[in-house]
């Protein structure tokens, strides 16, 4: 069994420092104190430059991905407009007719795919989070 010292007091002193002056004291000791916030000068303007690029390449790879959308249905359309309706209302249609037209089809696929790996970047770029889930 182990004793417990009853003459032991906390320090009154600790208690009555604020939280500044715990920062300061542990920031002229080398570390970064409660108060004190360690930033590179030009910090913020390459964070903000960081998102302005992110969001920029974000709405070009959604223009992208629109351009290759649009290309398919397109080439949809030339098929009939069963199949354009078809293709823009069921998207299980629009995977068959990928496959069965692949020749004339793959261009405006990649086209969209590579869009939404550049919206993708651009989102991760940005710092977006679309599937941040609240209560």
């Amino acid at each position: 069994m182990t004793s417990f010292d009853s003459s032991w007091k906390p320090n009154q002193a600790l208690h009555r420092k604020s939280v500044r002056d715990v920062g300061r004291q542990l920031g002229s000791q080398g570390g970064a104190g409660f108060g004190e916030l360690i930033v590179p000068p030009d910090a913020a303007r390459r964070v903000l430059s960081m998102i302005t690029l992110g969001y920029l390449l974000f709405c070009l790879g959604c223009l992208i991905a629109l351009a290759g959308d649009i290309g398919f249905l397109v080439i949809a359309r030339r098929s009939g407009p069963a199949c354009f309706w078809s293709c823009m209302l069921l998207p299980p249609v629009s995977l068959i007719f990928f496959i069965l037209n692949l020749k004339a089809t793959w261009k405006p696929v990649g086209i969209s795919l590579v869009g939404l790996v550049m919206a993708g970047l651009g989102c991760q770029i940005a710092g977006m989070d679309f599937f941040e889930w609240t209560n």
